[in-house]
C-alpha cells in the first residue's frame, strides 16, 4: 500500500529562513520525497492540516500549487501500479 503526505521539510532552511514543502511517498517502508517548489516559513505552516496558513499573503495560490503537485504524483504512482510496474 502506498501512502502520501504533504510535509514541511524543516531540516534545511534556505538563506531567507523558508523551508521546502514536500510530498513524502511511502511504499513497503521505503520513503521518497518530492519537492513541490513551494517554500514557506515555519510560522506559515499548519501542521494539523498540512497546508499553508492564511497568514501567508499567497496562501491560496500556494496551497493550489501543492495540491496540483500532490495529485500529479498520486496519478503517476497509480499509473505505475496499473501497468504492473513497481513503485
Amino acid at each position: 500500500m502506498v501512502t502520501y503526505k504533504v510535509l514541511l521539510d524543516a531540516r534545511r532552511p534556505k538563506s531567507d529562513g523558508t523551508y521546502a514543502v514536500t510530498i513524502r511517498i511511502t511504499h513497503d517502508r521505503k520513503s521518497t520525497t518530492f519537492n513541490t517548489g513551494v517554500f514557506v516559513k515555519k510560522e506559515q505552516w499548519l501542521l494539523e492540516k498540512c497546508s499553508i496558513s492564511n497568514v501567508h499573503p499567497n496562501a491560496g495560490l500556494l496551497n493550489k500549487t501543492v495540491t496540483e503537485t500532490y495529485l500529479r504524483v498520486q496519478k503517476s504512482v497509480l499509473e505505475l501500479e496499473s501497468n504492473g510496474e513497481g513503485v
